[in-house]
């Protein structure tokens, strides 16, 4: 895979670092070269899980907490990324509330 991502400066932020698409992007950033904070509400063992699998590559990272409607938390988990890793230079917002599924043939007709 390519290394697009080994060149620039700082780090990917991927909020809602824990869930499976979040998961997915934080190793695939990691394998591109790129160092990478993904965040958790709820999950520091998924998180921390995929920063293990991006760090695997050979770059930085690290799981933080993240609670989104806390706009004082947001402003400190970025100027934390900026201080930490010398800015910031993707922002993913892999961020959303579990949506329960149910397969249409379960459900009754519509009249």
């Amino acid at each position: 895979m390519d290394q697009d991502f080994a060149d620039r400066t700082g780090a990917a932020l991927v909020v809602g670092g824990s869930g499976g698409i979040g998961r997915a992007i934080v190793r695939m950033l990691g394998e591109r070269g790129s160092a990478v904070v993904a965040t958790y509400r709820g999950s520091r063992e998924r998180a921390q899980l995929a920063v293990d699998e991006a760090t695997a590559y050979g770059v930085r990272g690290e799981a933080v907490a993240l609670d989104l409607l806390d706009d004082a938390a947001c402003a400190a988990v970025v100027e934390h990324v900026v201080a930490a890793y010398g800015g910031l230079h993707t922002l993913v917002d892999a961020a959303g509330p579990h949506v329960p599924m149910r397969h249409l043939g379960q459900g009754a007709p519509a009249e």
